[in-house]
Protein backbone atom coordinates (compact mmCIF):
# COMPACT_ATOMS: atom_id res chain seq x y z
CA UNK A 1 0.00 0.00 0.00
CA UNK A 2 3.23 2.46 0.75
CA UNK A 3 4.38 1.61 -2.88
CA UNK A 4 1.23 2.89 -4.67
CA UNK A 5 0.62 5.17 -1.97
CA UNK A 6 3.26 7.19 -2.59
CA UNK A 7 3.66 6.60 -6.27
CA UNK A 8 5.00 8.94 -8.10
CA UNK A 9 5.87 11.86 -5.75
CA UNK A 10 8.11 10.95 -2.85
CA UNK A 11 7.90 7.61 -4.15
CA UNK A 12 8.90 4.40 -2.57
CA UNK A 13 12.85 3.99 -2.05
CA UNK A 14 15.70 2.46 -0.66
CA UNK A 15 19.24 2.66 -0.35
CA UNK A 16 22.12 -0.32 -0.95
CA UNK A 17 25.52 0.24 -1.26
CA UNK A 18 25.03 3.92 -1.33
CA UNK A 19 22.79 3.83 -4.45
CA UNK A 20 19.62 4.76 -4.36
CA UNK A 21 16.44 2.61 -6.04
CA UNK A 22 13.09 4.04 -6.16
CA UNK A 23 9.82 1.33 -6.82
CA UNK A 24 7.05 1.75 -9.10
CA UNK A 25 5.14 -1.03 -8.53
CA UNK A 26 5.31 -4.36 -5.89
CA UNK A 27 3.13 -7.38 -4.63
CA UNK A 28 2.96 -8.69 -0.93
CA UNK A 29 3.83 -12.22 -1.49
CA UNK A 30 4.27 -15.00 0.88
CA UNK A 31 7.34 -15.29 2.30
CA UNK A 32 9.45 -15.17 5.87
CA UNK A 33 12.53 -13.54 7.09
CA UNK A 34 14.43 -10.71 8.47
CA UNK A 35 13.11 -7.07 7.32
CA UNK A 36 15.45 -6.45 4.20
CA UNK A 37 16.66 -9.70 3.59
CA UNK A 38 16.52 -10.71 -0.52
CA UNK A 39 14.92 -13.88 -0.11
CA UNK A 40 15.21 -15.12 -3.97
CA UNK A 41 16.51 -14.24 -7.42
CA UNK A 42 13.40 -12.34 -8.29
CA UNK A 43 14.46 -9.43 -5.79
CA UNK A 44 11.60 -10.80 -3.27
CA UNK A 45 12.49 -8.96 -0.31
CA UNK A 46 11.39 -10.46 3.45
CA UNK A 47 9.08 -8.66 5.42
CA UNK A 48 8.91 -10.74 8.75
CA UNK A 49 5.94 -13.01 7.75
CA UNK A 50 4.91 -11.52 4.88
CA UNK A 51 7.15 -10.24 1.66
CA UNK A 52 6.99 -7.60 -1.21
CA UNK A 53 7.91 -9.16 -4.46
CA UNK A 54 9.47 -6.10 -6.41
CA UNK A 55 8.00 -5.51 -9.93
CA UNK A 56 9.16 -2.38 -11.23
CA UNK A 57 12.37 -0.27 -9.85
CA UNK A 58 14.39 2.78 -10.68
CA UNK A 59 18.15 2.76 -10.17
CA UNK A 60 19.32 6.35 -9.30
CA UNK A 61 20.12 8.10 -12.92
CA UNK A 62 18.50 5.27 -15.12
CA UNK A 63 15.02 5.22 -16.50
CA UNK A 64 12.19 2.65 -14.76
CA UNK A 65 12.46 -0.99 -15.39
CA UNK A 66 10.42 -4.10 -14.86
CA UNK A 67 11.95 -7.12 -12.72
CA UNK A 68 13.00 -8.85 -15.39
CA UNK A 69 14.74 -6.08 -17.19
CA UNK A 70 16.52 -5.20 -14.29
CA UNK A 71 17.95 -8.48 -12.88
CA UNK A 72 19.49 -9.09 -16.41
Amino acid sequence: ARVRGLAPAPGAWFEYKKERFKVFRADVVEGKGNAGLIINENLTIACGDKALNILEIQRQGKKPQNIGEFML
